[in-house]
């Protein structure tokens, strides 16, 4: 348990923000917030370090503040 909320708050620290603070999102949803990718590209970007995921169960799901962090990074 102590060591969960070690790697959690290391996470933190990394981000600067909790996970989910705005909310959550499923695939489909976290896809078409972005601007139409498909859900591989979310797990890339994911395994990329450019947004956070959390499996719940079988789901995942993606933290909706990486996302906006994400698109205010790539405006020009």
């Amino acid at each position: 348990m102590a060591l969960t909320l070690v790697s959690e708050n290391l996470a933190e620290k990394k981000w600067g923000f909790e996970f989910g603070i705005e909310g959550s999102l499923n695939g489909v949803k976290a896809a078409e917030f972005i601007g139409g990718c498909s859900t591989r590209t979310l797990e890339r970007l994911v395994d990329a370090g450019q947004i956070r995921s959390a499996k719940t169960g079988r789901r995942v799901v993606y933290c909706k503040r990486s996302l906006r962090e994400y698109m205010k990074a790539r405006e020009v």
